[in-house]
């Protein structure tokens, strides 16, 4: 009885666990913000826990459902049909000679005692009973055996991870003074509860403990000399501390202790990681003076070789997909990432939790015996003693009625495949040479088609053979019919176009804009067949209500031309990008009307000329706005120089001001899209330039060249950042000069040593403490590029980058060996740089199919690949932090595809999944070259299981 009780305790968990977990991780995506995410992940641990407990609570309130059960039969031994044969004249239910009377059966559902009747026509002996009813206990007892040894391997794991936390903080040192003083700026008096620390054991900073907390950070950030990544750490360690991460974490660490073995457990685990780095992120980018800056804090991390943190500690590094998703979030200013969930929100959340979780956990599973006989299959056989019906028992339903969602969802899954398949074969070139896309445009939230909306699609060289940059070829403008699909056409001579880059944006009256977006198309047509349908398939445009103005100036006169820029995202939206830009300009009027997703949340921006750029926070403010007052502010003049005080014409101006007001702020920073107020202008032929009405507040100035151009190209000159302030409206005079400064030149070329074209080259350094950053010119066709930066930058870099399809190495010079990385460290530079060569090879593509025992495929493992000649001298290995040197996208049937593999080069190929093993395979692949293995995953014999990601 013990042991089934224990196991209605296990499957019944497993059951209730599972619906809460699938509500749970439904729930998530109706919210789109971080920290909406995280409460319902929070609230979804939180009730599972609680779900765990009441279910081995006996309460007479909950609903009973019978779950079958052998029911053991006490019979006395009962002779072989060959020697004992039962006469045919017993008629059944009769006692038979030799055999004990039978108990009686208690009323009671739970006793397993009951009266055997043996059938004349097919004799059942006792040794067959006894055999099945072993058998079905022995299975019982194996498998609450099985669970509870995965329970107390991963109790030690995590006994094991707590002392090593222990053993980590003992043997660590006090952090500088200036270290402290850098996290009381950025914590404050909260943060004296928390303990810093110094150690030589980690890479990155990680942090642990609920009630006293600990910082730890890695030695080699205090022996070197960038004390804006020391802040980058502290502030996203600090993020954690503050909101209780680890609290959350604790819990989910608990839960795993008794559901080690769900698969929505980890996957729920994975997306509360990814909402706590976000918001941590996003705190953490505020100490940057633009989120660039912390996204390339991130991605050098990310390509150091960081060991996977301890499992009961949160950190800065993350896996290769989680790292993109939140550089993007960074970067691409989506959508505004709201510190706090409103009260309101969290409530309704928690009680939705709390209402679910008593539902399922009201219900308990009960053994309904069935007779042992019956198990096997002899029905006719046997008779079993009934207990009288009940008198008033309603009759059992003989239909089951299909629920509707699931039905949806099967018919869907089913069409799916189907759509997509007559999409790629019209997605095929003509017999002259032009390609038809096909797409639709579909409501965001219903997913019903938009009827109606205009796609607009810009057709774009990169890589123009008479400028060598970006150049437009055309824009094409395309309605959706009733059934929301357009199409376009490109014909063949674009077609033909080795550097041929679609665009597309698309918008509707009511509904909000969506942002241009683009890709290769030779990009396009490779990832197609691999599978894979172009990003512009599907449109999905949210709907809004629109916001509408007049724009007046002091005097009360209304302005035309005005520019009405917005960035909006729906509360509602989770898919990338999450938001979008919206422009537009006021007319004779002054009157404007612009769509922001509704219900949703945005900054909307007035720039005129002569007057003023204003920033307005949307929040929930739709409809007419009224009247909009300009102001005049301060007018800056200056001057560009170059080194030898010569003036420098036609060189664009932008200055910046550090913040838009406190509301556009919080909603800017915390999603990293980039203040917009300031002005732009170019130089004249004298090198004399003014920004008009700019108002009060410090400014950043950058000097660039004068083109809209995707791809500027660099500057003759170099300038370096300059700040400025405007008080009091008061007017200003400043000199932009550029300094001295050196360069780096450099040819890409191919596996034969022919010129090519390639990536721009990105360089970090320092200079006077400050982060320095640019890029190369475009590489043309002859392979060849510069990079201009300031004598004397320090601690210099070259970040390489290619596509997933190109795998590259690098030399200092032509008499130097190839290496591999993509991190070029060049020191100080005070000299220029000659000969430097990047070979960009057609990266080999493998296909690891991971497959159990009956050949199914496993798709849930993680692919680790390493090259087996180790990194030498100069070489900086990327390191992900799944451990494999070379990353991996997840296939649609399974499979896992290679990305920048470098070719003939011997490779250790195996994958990892929880509680299995597998043995690695070595082999080396040709530059080019397609090819899938197979790898078989074994379970781990003695239940222990690898280290979860």
């Amino acid at each position: 009885m013990l042991v089934s009780t224990i196991l209605a305790w296990i499957v019944h968990c497993c059951v209730v666990s599972t619906v809460l977990m699938a509500i749970g991780g439904a729930a998530t995506r109706v919210f789109r913000q971080p920290i909406d995410r995280l409460r319902v992940l929070q609230w979804t641990m939180a009730t599972v826990v609680a779900s765990l407990v009441l279910a081995a609570v006996p309460a007479t309130w909950k609903l009973g459902i019978s779950v079958p059960t052998i029911r053991q039969e006490p019979v006395a031994r009962v002779p072989d049909a060959d020697r004992m044969p039962v006469e045919s004249n017993h008629a059944v239910g009769e006692e038979i000679s030799e055999v004990s009377p039978p108990a009686q059966v208690a009323p009671n559902a739970g006793q397993m005692s009951a009266e055997v009747a043996v059938s004349p026509d097919f004799p059942l002996s006792n040794d067959r009973v006894a055999a099945t009813i072993d058998y079905r206990a022995w299975a019982a007892t194996s498998l609450v055996l099985i669970y509870f040894l995965g329970c107390v391997v991963y109790i030690v794991r995590v006994i094991v991870a707590r002392i090593k936390l222990q053993n980590l903080y003992r043997h660590s040192d006090d952090v500088p003074p200036q270290t402290r003083r850098e996290f009381d700026l950025i914590a404050g008096e909260e943060g004296r509860r928390v303990r810093l620390c110094n150690s030589r054991s980690i890479l990155s900073p990680i942090t642990w403990g609920t009630w006293r907390p600990v910082i730890a950070l890695p030695q080699s950030l205090q022996e070197g000399d960038d004390s804006l990544a020391l802040r980058f750490c502290l502030a996203h360690e600090w993020s954690h501390v503050r909101r209780g991460d680890s609290r959350t974490w604790s819990l989910t660490v608990c839960l795993q202790l008794f559901l080690y073995y769900h698969p929505l457990l980890w996957l729920l685990r994975r997306q509360l990681l990814l909402c706590m780095d976000r918001l941590a992120d996003a705190e953490a980018s505020g100490e940057a003076d633009t989120p660039a800056d912390y996204a390339a804090f991130l991605v050098q991390l990310a390509r150091r070789q960081c060991a996977p943190h301890p499992k009961l500690a949160l950190g800065v590094t993350d896996s290769r997909a989680a790292l993109r998703s939140r550089v993007e979030s960074l970067l691409h200013a989506n959508v505004a990432t709201r510190m706090l969930c409103p009260t309101w929100r969290s409530l309704v959340i928690g009680l939705a939790a709390l209402a679910v979780s008593f539902a399922t956990s009201a219900v308990r599973l009960e053994a309904e015996p069935v007779n042992a006989n019956e198990a096997l299959g002899n029905s006719e056989s046997t008779e079993v003693a009934e207990s009288p019906a009940e008198p008033d028992a309603a009759p059992a339903a003989d239909i089951e009625v299909p629920e509707f969602w699931p039905m949806v969802s099967e018919a869907v899954s089913i069409a799916k495949p189907q759509i997509a398949e007559w999409l790629k074969g019209t997605m095929k070139e003509k017999e002259d040479g032009s390609l038809t896309y096909i797409g639709f445009v579909t409501d965001a939230v219903t997913d019903k088609p938009i009827a109606g909306a205009t796609v607009s699609v810009h057709h774009k060289l990169s890589r123009d053979p008479k400028t060598g940059g970006w150049t437009t070829l055309e824009v094409t403008k395309h309605k959706t019919n009733p059934i929301g699909m357009y199409s376009f056409e490109l014909p063949p001579e674009q077609v033909k176009e080795s550097s041929l880059y679609i665009e597309v944006e698309a918008d509707h009256p009511d509904f909000a804009a969506k942002g241009r977006s683009g890709y290769s198309h030779g990009m396009i047509r490779k990832n197609l067949e691999l599978g894979e349908l172009p990003f512009y398939t599907q449109i999905k445009l949210w709907p809004g209500e629109a916001i509408e103005g007049t724009v007046v100036s002091p005097n009360g006169e209304p302005v035309e031309g005005v520019e009405i820029l917005m960035y909006a995202a729906s509360d509602s939206s989770d898919s990338f990008p999450k938001g979008s830009f919206g422009k537009t300009q006021t007319d004779a009027s002054g009157y404007f009307r612009i769509v922001p997703p509704t219900p949703g949340d945005g900054v909307l921006w007035i720039t005129a000329e002569e007057y003023e750029p204003q920033a307005h926070r949307i929040r929930d403010r739709r409809g007419n706005w009224g009247t909009l007052n300009l102001v005049k502010g301060a007018d800056i003049v200056g001057k560009v120089l170059d080194v030898n005080d010569e003036p420098v014409a036609k060189v664009k101006i932008e200055a910046r001001r550090n913040g838009d007001g406190e509301e556009a702020d919080e909603y800017l920073r915390s999603n990293a899209v980039a203040n917009h107020i300031g002005r732009t202008t170019v130089s004249d032929e004298t090198g004399e330039f003014r920004l008009p009405s700019l108002p009060d507040g410090d400014y950043t100035i950058e000097t660039r060249a004068d083109t809209d151009s995707y791809d500027p190209p660099p500057l003759e000159q170099v300038f370096l950042r300059q700040k400025f302030s405007v008080v009091d409206g008061q007017p200003m005079n400043i000199t932009v000069r550029a300094v001295p400064h050196v360069e780096v030149h450099g040819t890409y070329l191919d596996s034969q040593g022919k010129p090519r074209s390639g990536h721009k080259v990105m360089l970090f350094g320092r200079l006077d403490g400050d982060f320095y950053f640019t890029q190369s010119s475009t590489p043309g066709k002859d392979g060849k590029f510069n990079i201009r930066l300031p004598h004397g930058l320090t601690e210099t870099k070259l970040d390489l980058i290619t596509n997933e399809h190109s795998a590259l190495r690098w030399r200092k010079s032509a008499d130097e060996p190839l290496q591999r990385g993509s991190n070029v460290k060049l020191g100080t530079v005070e000299d220029d740089i000659h000969g430097f060569e990047v070979v960009r090879y057609t990266a080999p593509i493998l296909l690891v199919k991971a497959v159990n025992s009956e050949g199914d495929i496993v798709s849930d493992v993680t692919p680790i690949v390493t090259y087996v000649q180790q990194a030498g001298d100069g070489e900086e290995m990327t390191m992900f932090t799944t451990g494999s040197q070379v990353s991996f996208e997840a296939q649609g049937d399974g499979r896992h595809r290679s990305s920048q593999l470098l070719p003939d080069e011997t490779i250790s190929v195996i994958v990892q999944k929880e509680g299995f093993e597998a043995t690695a395979q070595e082999l080396s692949l040709k530059e080019g070259e397609e090819r899938e293995i197979e790898i078989e995953l074994t379970p781990v014999a003695d239940g222990a299981s690898a280290e979860g990601g």
